[in-house]
Formats: structure tokens, C-alpha cells, sequence
């Protein structure tokens, strides 16, 4: 265990957000500075940003969806936070905009 990871069951809503198209995880600007820290500590020492691991997986369930491979609620179930993340920023009408080229 890791002193500067987050325990789950004390992590907030919106602590953590996705930035859209690029699909890092980041701390939500918001937040108190301590929480700040804490929420980056964590994204750093678990990898969420790792491009050969969680960023490039992250990647593609959008594009999965965005081609018509996989439906919304395929989506939803599998990758919820990716989907709460584009409901929250109000761009699940518009992702297939940015991910269909």
C-alpha cells in the first residue's frame, strides 16, 4: 500500500475528470489544493496516464463507440466513468465528432 494513493472509499465525485479529446485523467480544477495534490499523487503512482497501459485502453472505448462497434449501454456498463465523464462535460451527442475522422 502506498501512502500517497487515495483510499477508493473516500474519493468523491469529480474528484477525478477526464480531459476530452486527449483522454488524460486530471484532478478537477475545483478542488481544494490538498485534495489537488492527493487526486495527482494518486494518477501519478497508479500509471492512469501511462500511454502503453490505462491511457491507451481509455482510448478505445470512446473510439469503439464512436465506429458503431459497441453500443451505449455496452459502453456505460464497461467503461462508466468515461461516460459519466462525457454526460458530466455534456459530450455524448458530440464525441463521434471528434473521435470519427
Amino acid at each position: 500500500m502506498y501512502g500517497d494513493v487515495l483510499d477508493p472509499f473516500v474519493i468523491q465525485d469529480g474528484w477525478f475528470v477526464i480531459d476530452f479529446p486527449s483522454m488524460l485523467v486530471k484532478p478537477d480544477s475545483d478542488l481544494a489544493p490538498g485534495n489537488r495534490q492527493c487526486v495527482q499523487a494518486t494518477i501519478d503512482r497508479l500509471g492512469l496516464n501511462d500511454e502503453g497501459t490505462c491511457l491507451k485502453s481509455r482510448v478505445k472505448w470512446p473510439t469503439d463507440y464512436c465506429s458503431n462497434d459497441i453500443s451505449l449501454d455496452y459502453f456505460r456498463r464497461h467503461a462508466p466513468f468515461i461516460v459519466a465523464e462525457l454526460e458530466r462535460q455534456d459530450l455524448l451527442a458530440t464525441i463521434r465528432e471528434v473521435f470519427i475522422t
